[in-house]
């Protein structure tokens, strides 16, 4: 029997985007999958990743100013995340067209941000294509963590278009029960059209690299990693207090925290840190694509950490980066988020709420007892083995496009 022709969208770079990836590489055993995403690096404009067809657009460069007048600045940086959504979803639909034309795809899967993308949606629907929508964010309550204090007018432009999105999805694929309860809620949406698709790791994944080079480069010091990206809502300045607090007033000298990846905030974070006396504690490693060096970084590290603040839009999340902790056997320090809670449960030292002291003192306390980094590093990779990894998650991945037949 012929395979019935899919488009993938998504606004980040692939095969780095993991969760994508996953479900791409899932489907492609059931479908013929076509991706349309962001160029990044040396990434060719077409081509085929494991039997998967990639097509990859420029990315839209984001005006960014470091001007004194915070009003202005914000507002000109909102202005440009607003073209940057608009530019993806012209160019995106620009080329489901072009591509429909050969490839007659038969259902339409989209992944937020943008919700704008539900424009693809309507014309799925004129061409009678079936539209699901994969909800990666809380997009409006992204947008209040990097750009405003209130639900201004851009705010109640993503709700509606967030509502859009799901009104006009035939299936919804959603990354926790927290998710799903909000859509149900705010947008009064069938609970049977929702699935549940974590961010849980593949097993076979999980297995780590050794680096000696990389253990002589330490001088046996403790290694603390963070993992993930740098934005306003990613709490790296507290992560920064923290540490300072662990240095100054706990006087442990003797770690080094490596922290990879990229974002918005990351020359700001370089500042903060200067400011803090810490270049000698920190190593910003920057953005890493290549998956057999992030394990050697994760085999490598003794305690990862999680500084996510507390707020709408982290309490309701489930972060990649704690489930990939979890499958490396490491102890994690975290604040105590609603959906960090249930996918760390006791593999974490959960620290309440804006408490910077204590995550500094929870960090001190690992380091100090082996025994108990290794006692929560079990249970993590226990969890995984035992429920929560893509083995068993994909099952629902599965379900939801028995859904649209």
């Amino acid at each position: 029997m012929k395979k019935q022709n899919i488009l993938m969208i998504v606004e980040n770079s692939f095969p780095n985007d993991v969760r994508v990836r996953k479900e791409a590489n899932t489907l492609s055993n059931f479908y013929n999958i076509t991706v349309i995403a962001y160029k990044s690096g040396t990434d060719k404009f077409h081509e085929m990743v494991n039997n998967i067809e990639v097509f990859r657009i420029p990315k839209f460069n984001l005006v960014k100013l470091n001007i004194n007048n915070k009003f202005l600045r914000n507002n000109i940086n909102k202005i440009s995340y607003v073209l940057q959504y608009i530019y993806f979803t012209t160019l995106t639909t620009t080329m489901f067209l072009c591509l429909f034309i050969k490839r007659r795809f038969k259902i339409i899967h989209v992944h937020n941000p943008p919700d704008m993308l539900f424009f693809i949606g309507l014309l799925a629907k004129i061409f009678s294509i079936k539209f699901v929508y994969d909800h990666h964010d809380l997009a409006p309550e992204l947008y209040l963590t990097r750009f405003s204090k209130r639900n201004d007018f851009i705010y109640k432009i993503l709700i509606l278009c967030e509502k859009l999105s799901c009104k006009l999805a035939n299936v919804i694929i959603t990354t926790n029960q927290s998710y799903k309860q909000i859509e149900i809620k705010r947008h009064d949406i069938n609970p049977d059209k929702i699935y549940i698709v974590r961010n849980d790791p593949i097993i076979s994944e999980c297995s780590l690299k050794d680096n000696n080079e990389l253990k002589k480069a330490n001088n046996n010091k403790k290694i603390l990693l963070f993992l993930g990206s740098i934005n306003p809502q990613d709490g790296i300045d507290v992560l920064l207090q923290s540490l300072h607090y662990l240095v100054n007033n706990l006087n442990e000298t003797n770690f080094i925290c490596y922290i990879i990846g990229d974002g918005d905030s990351l020359q700001l974070t370089k500042q903060i840190a200067n400011e803090l006396g810490l270049m000698n504690f920190i190593d910003f490693k920057g953005y890493i694509s290549d998956r057999e060096k992030i394990k050697e970084y994760l085999f490598l590290s003794d305690i990862c950490v999680e500084p996510a603040p507390n707020n709408e839009l982290n309490r309701h999340s489930t972060f990649i980066k704690i489930m990939e902790y979890m499958a490396a056997s490491k102890p994690i320090v975290a604040f105590d988020l609603k959906e960090t809670r249930f996918s760390a449960d006791s593999s974490a030292i959960l620290v309440p709420h804006d408490d910077v002291e204590g995550f500094a003192r929870s960090i001190k306390k690992l380091l100090d007892e082996p025994e108990l980094r290794k006692k929560l590093g079990k249970t993590g990779l226990e969890r995984i083995q035992k429920g929560l990894n893509w083995e068993i998650a994909s099952l629902n991945l599965i379900e939801a496009y028995k859904g649209l037949s």
